[in-house]
């Protein structure tokens, strides 16, 4: 069984910030900036993609250069956000951030596309689910989109079990599929999403 990170420390805050700004930076100028060596940061690295913190390396389009791109801030409430923003995920083209408020119940994407192709999938939503609002803010640019990593180490990861999505207190059950892990409540939900799955 895996072992599982629950807290991430400075060099792994820092390891982050340095992604987010150019996801290309060569593993040797990362080492040299927190001080570790180039086996340790690649095995951190690993690490943070297998739990799912780090998501890939995307190249930053500009907008503003392309004609017939739009850009949309999309907020998206009366149904449940963790729902919605998975089936986002796997569905619409052109979303590039998703930020879920589970206090106000609601999902903020951030997208771009070409061709209505946005504009076309929000109104299947729309048709899809009765109680759901829709606001669909088309914009120009945004100034400031830098991902934001907090500054504080020790910061502690919170999982969700991937089958019921309820918090996980105390230490997960882990699955590893496909080189990534995911975690469940116990061997009961893990049995439960292995059937379905």
């Amino acid at each position: 069984m895996p072992r599982i990170k629950r807290y991430l420390d400075a060099v792994d805050i820092e390891i982050l910030k340095i992604l987010s700004k150019n996801c290309r930076t060569p593993l040797g100028e990362i080492a040299k900036k927190v001080g570790i060596s180039i086996p340790m940061i690649r095995k951190r690295i690993r690490t943070l993609e297998k739990i799912g913190i780090l998501r890939g390396c995307k190249a930053s389009i500009s907008s503003e250069m392309l004609v017939g791109i739009k850009m949309y801030i999309i907020i998206i409430s009366g149904i449940d956000p963790d729902i919605i923003s998975k089936k986002i995920m796997r569905e619409a083209k052109g979303v590039e951030y998703i930020f879920v408020s589970r206090r106000t119940l609601s999902t903020i994407i951030y997208a771009k596309s070409m061709n209505n192709v946005i504009e076309q999938y929000i109104e299947k939503l729309k048709t899809k689910y009765e109680n759901i609002d829709i606001r669909v803010y088309q914009i120009d640019s945004i100034e400031h989109m830098d991902t934001w990593i907090p500054e504080k180490p020790g910061i502690e990861i919170i999982y969700r079990c991937i089958y019921c999505g309820g918090v996980i207190m105390g230490t997960p059950y882990i699955v590893e599929k496909n080189s990534i892990i995911l975690t469940f409540h116990g061997k009961e939900c893990a049995k439960a999403y292995e059937a379905i799955h």
